[in-house]
C-alpha cells in the first residue's frame, strides 16, 4: 500500500477568535481548499483509502478530510473553479479523477447487483 507523503498544513492565525461563518467565507481558505482538494483525492485513491486528507490545521495534528462519497462534488466544485480560471490543464486532470472514481462506483454497483 502507498504511503502518503503529502504534508501540506493550514495556517490560520488566531484560529480561537473566528466563527464557522468566518471559516466559511475565508477567501485565502477556499484557495487553498480548491488547489489541494484534487491532490488530495488522487493520493487517497493510489492509497485505497476512504477519506481524502486535504492539509492539517495549524501544525495541531486535527486534519480537514473529505469521505469517499463526497469526492465527486468537491472535484466538480475544483472543476468549476478551474474553467473559470481558463486551466484547462487542470480541468482536463480533475475530469479524469471523476471519471475514474465514476467508473470504480459503477463496477461496484455492478458486483452488487451480480451478487444480490
Amino acid at each position: 500500500m502507498a504511503k502518503n507523503n503529502r504534508k501540506v498544513r493550514a495556517y490560520i492565525e488566531n484560529l480561537s477568535s473566528y466563527d464557522s461563518e468566518d471559516l466559511l467565507t475565508s477567501e485565502s481558505l477556499k484557495t487553498l481548499v480548491l488547489k489541494e482538494t484534487p491532490n488530495a483525492i488522487e493520493e487517497a485513491i493510489k492509497n485505497k483509502s476512504n477519506y481524502a486528507t486535504l492539509f492539517e490545521i495549524n501544525n495541531s495534528s486535527y486534519y480537514m478530510d473529505l469521505h469517499k462519497k463526497d469526492w465527486v462534488s468537491a472535484l466538480s466544485s475544483c472543476l468549476s473553479d478551474n474553467v473559470a480560471k481558463e486551466d484547462y490543464v487542470e480541468c482536463a486532470r480533475i475530469n479524469a479523477l471523476i471519471t475514474k472514481i465514476q467508473l470504480k462506483q459503477s463496477k461496484s454497483l455492478k458486483k452488487i447487483d451480480a451478487n444480490g
